[in-house]
């Protein structure tokens, strides 16, 4: 696919929080492609080239660029600190504003694939990630797209109302809270899929848990519209572009619980 478009709002979306990562292209509105790694755990060697080849097909010079838009986790911890460093370095390079995203809003978009391919209605989504100690990383969201009048989104994952905020809980607390009929999607379906069966919740195929770089970029262009940049032209501050973690680093964790007791 090439092009010798001249518009301004040349956007790069990357993705690495997951198994396969993916990078993306697009112009302002306009959504060009996406490209895929070609296994699985192998952003450390393909990620900078699939951004040349998405470029080179593009017809677009690195000077080009001017936003990145970042998954930013939770997710594989080296594959975000790929990912962050990469639009780090490439934002001071070219002293581009930075987007990050994270990237179980992105997520959440699986459920307009899920809905096309199922022929069925998603109204409330899941998205649950394995966090350890009997525990998810979730966020609910409600489909808002056929709801004339409800287009706000303060949570900026397009087409979608986020009713539950990113958070820790356990899977009861996740079906006690959310509203039904409720879709799940995620890696976390594997390691609770028992504690997630109940009345109208429907668990959906591992195959909608993979993220991908294209919804970094919906969720990425609505923050963008709204001036959530983390750096700004000519003087990129970069010091927000960090990842995003499920909790705490468990040595802080106990730490305060030390200070606590004395």
């Amino acid at each position: 696919m090439m092009s010798t478009m001249k518009e301004k709002n040349k956007v790069i979306a990357i993705e690495t929080s997951g198994h396969i990562g993916s990078v993306a292209a697009a112009c302002g509105e306009n959504f060009l492609q996406e490209k895929e790694f070609s296994a699985p755990l192998r952003h450390t060697t393909e990620l900078m080239p699939k951004l040349d080849e998405l470029c080179k097909e593009l017809n677009w010079r690195p000077g080009d660029i001017d936003q990145i838009y970042v998954s930013g986790g939770p997710g594989s911890f080296t594959g975000i600190r790929i990912a962050i460093t990469c639009a780090k370095t490439i934002a001071y390079a070219l002293k581009t504003p930075v987007v990050v995203v994270p990237s179980i809003d992105a997520q959440a978009l699986n459920a307009d694939q899920a809905s096309q391919e199922m022929a069925e209605e998603i109204r409330y989504v899941a998205v649950v990630l394995e966090a350890g100690r009997g525990q998810v990383f979730t966020a609910v969201y409600q489909n808002i797209q056929d709801e004339p009048g409800d287009s706000s989104n303060a949570g900026y994952v397009p087409g979608y109302k986020t009713l539950i905020a990113r958070q820790l809980m356990t899977p009861a607390e996740l079906l006690e809270k959310a509203p039904r009929p409720l879709h799940i999607l995620g890696e976390g379906i594997n390691y609770h899929r028992q504690k997630l069966i109940a009345d109208q919740v429907i668990l959906l195929d591992k195959k909608y848990a993979q993220p991908h770089a294209g919804h970094v970029y919906r969720c990425g262009w609505l923050r963008a519209q709204a001036g959530l940049f983390l750096g700004t032209d000519g003087q990129p501050t970069m010091e927000g572009v960090t990842p995003i973690y499920m909790r705490r680093p468990e040595a802080v964790e106990k730490w305060e619980e030390r200070q606590e007791k004395s």
